[in-house]
């Protein structure tokens, strides 16, 4: 795999016969296609909705693509959030709800508090982790 050709981005798996998707995000997007493709063909990726149609259906129906290319990496998961939702990949495709907030936050939190999180658009990861910090407080002081 030649890292030259190597970029940020977006990008789509997708079973052709159920129409569902799963849409990720990476900074090496050709090397996270590269991962995915070893975790389904070994049998252990960690999207069990994905593995279940790659394991029943045959692989020419699993198409990989790249639905954006992304310059400035600080808006890479905001533009994969986007797509989740333009696609419809929670409701009708293989991405879980929890899909969205990755790698936000170590709080645990319910989906609503996420939802709300997510609206508010912060910033920098130090002002995320602030306002995180006073999100939870204010949660667990009304407990």
């Amino acid at each position: 795999m030649n890292s030259s050709l190597d970029f940020a981005g977006i990008y789509e798996i997708r079973n052709t016969s159920t129409l569902e998707s799963y849409i990720g995000s990476s900074k090496h997007v050709f090397r996270r296609l590269h991962d995915h493709l070893v975790q389904l063909t070994a049998d252990n990726h960690i999207n069990k909705l994905l593995q279940h149609s790659w394991n029943t259906h045959p692989h020419s129906d699993i198409t990989f693509s790249i639905l954006e290319l992304i310059d400035d990496v600080s808006v890479l998961l905001q533009r994969e959030i986007y797509w989740i939702k333009k696609k419809f990949t929670i409701e009708k495709g293989f991405n879980t709800r929890s899909d969205q907030f990755k790698d936000r936050t170590l709080i645990p939190l319910s989906m609503e508090r996420k939802v709300e999180m997510e609206n508010l658009q912060m910033g920098s990861m130090n002002e995320t982790l602030l306002q995180l910090i006073k999100i939870y407080e204010k949660f667990h002081q009304n407990q």
